[in-house]
């Protein structure tokens, strides 16, 4: 394993930074680090995503069908891209860590979800968490998870770096 990966494999308190870095608007060029610049990436495709769910309302007028069935085709085929954009972010992240990471130790166990995975489940909590606070309500449902998955990230790292888990290999990841 790589000795330097406890200093490369980036901490909730990192990962929280560079959501509220886009939140305000940041978007840098490049942070240097393909982990952090992918978890920033996977913000902004859910953000996106939400922005392009298709919604069509069913009292439309038949006359109006056809132009209904275009602007859905439209938003389908961005709603296609935005996923491809994650796969490609997920990918790129599981591939950096795999290489920051190392081989894992004889004795380690494998952990149930890819490092990318994990970014995009932190993506969708906070976009939910802080793009919907109204309806996130008084109680904060979505900020208790949102911390509870900060904990659960810090806790993989933790047990990464030390060599007792390692990341699965992507079967479909012809670079595994």
């Amino acid at each position: 394993m790589n000795a330097d990966a406890i200093d490369t494999l980036p901490d909730s308190r990192l990962i929280a930074a560079t959501f509220a870095r886009r939140d305000e608007g940041d978007v840098p060029s490049a942070t240097g680090s393909i982990l952090l610049e992918s978890v920033g990436g996977l913000l902004d495709a859910h953000r996106r995503m939400a922005a392009r769910t298709p919604t069509v309302d069913a009292s439309v007028a038949w006359g109006h069908a056809a132009a209904v069935l275009v602007a859905a085709d439209a938003t389908l085929d961005s709603v296609i891209a935005i996923w491809n954009e994650s796969q490609r972010l997920i990918a790129a992240v599981d591939r950096e860590a795999r290489r920051i990471l190392g081989a894992p130790a004889p004795w380690a166990t494998e952990h149930s979800d890819s490092l990318g995975a994990v970014y995009l489940r932190l993506a969708y909590l906070h976009s939910i968490s802080f793009d919907r606070l109204v309806l996130d309500g008084p109680e904060g449902a979505n900020r208790r998870r949102l911390g509870r998955a900060y904990t659960d990230h810090d806790d993989l790292v933790h047990h990464l770096t030390n060599g007792t888990k390692f990341l699965p290999t992507a079967l479909s990841d012809p670079r595994s």
